[in-house]
């Protein structure tokens, strides 16, 4: 295997920094924004409890508890 050499390295060694530096930056530009806003919510966001999918239908706490698996973030 053939070594290389000592200006090859050397531009090999100076263009990391600079290679990391673009691809950080193109990482951090490509990313999606997300914009979000605070709104009271309505019964129509909940979801439907109707039936009972967790066999646990006695430790669901109601809605004006304000807490439990129905308000939790998804």
């Amino acid at each position: 295997m053939k070594t290389a050499t000592r200006s090859a390295r050397l531009r090999t060694v100076l263009g990391w920094p600079v290679g990391i530096a673009v691809v950080s930056w193109r990482y951090m530009w490509r990313t999606i924004p997300l914009h979000r806003s605070e709104e009271a919510g309505t019964s129509a966001d909940l979801p439907d409890l109707t039936y009972d999918t967790t066999g646990f239908a006695d430790r669901l706490q109601p809605l004006d508890a304000g807490v439990g698996p129905n308000l939790q973030p998804q």
